[in-house]
């Protein structure tokens, strides 16, 4: 009876020693379990009061699992509000970047038809330079003057063009008449000079 009432007491100190550590709540309730089976006295006042003791502890440990849960669950409630910030963050970004896109091509497309009208301008003014060009040309077609023509390069030049004093004399020629009767000969006017 005695070594009986010793191995209860020994288990009950190894089932307090988990309670302490308090690692396994199912461990020490299966313990417990156990050793109401294998024949603890009940009419033991130190069984009693260690059984009690016991059931405390587990009250205790319950308590503070729902205590656990409920912060868990508050946990996981913020966690789901945090997400739904976070897609809306990400949406109004991507919103953000799309208008932002939005904006870069409208801005090409601006860039794009003031290049096509300022080359429409030129265009036009460099037409305008040509027809005003053209007529008085036209007017100085029928007017006779003196050129001097570069038989090599088939280049005709004002007389007072610095290109004239770098040709060889055997490539020089000078003619008088109307600018249309020196292209007629299939001369080109100078680049430098513009006869």
């Amino acid at each position: 009876m005695e070594e009986k009432n010793s191995t209860q007491q020994s288990n009950v100190e190894k089932i307090k020693t988990i309670f302490k550590d308090k690692k396994n709540i199912a461990i020490a309730i299966l313990a417990f379990l156990l050793l109401i089976s294998f024949g603890s006295s009940p009419n033991s006042t130190t069984s009693t009061n260690e059984i009690n003791e016991l059931k405390s502890q587990i009250e205790e440990l319950s308590s503070k699992n729902n205590e656990l849960k409920s912060q868990l669950d508050e946990s996981n409630s913020k966690n789901v509000e945090l997400e739904n910030n976070l897609k809306g963050i990400q949406e109004k970004k991507s919103k953000l970047e799309q208008e932002k896109q939005q904006s870069e091509i409208t801005k090409q497309e601006q860039v794009n038809e003031v290049k096509e009208v300022s080359t429409e301008t030129q265009t036009q003014s460099a037409q305008d330079d040509t027809s005003s060009t053209n007529n008085a040309e036209s007017d100085s077609e029928d007017i006779s003057h003196t050129y001097i023509l570069n038989k090599n390069t088939k280049v005709f030049h004002e007389v007072g063009c610095s290109s004239v004093s770098k040709m060889k004399d055997y490539n020089k020629e000078e003619y008088t008449g109307s600018r249309d009767s020196v292209i007629n000969r299939g001369y080109k006017p100078c680049q430098r000079c513009s006869p």
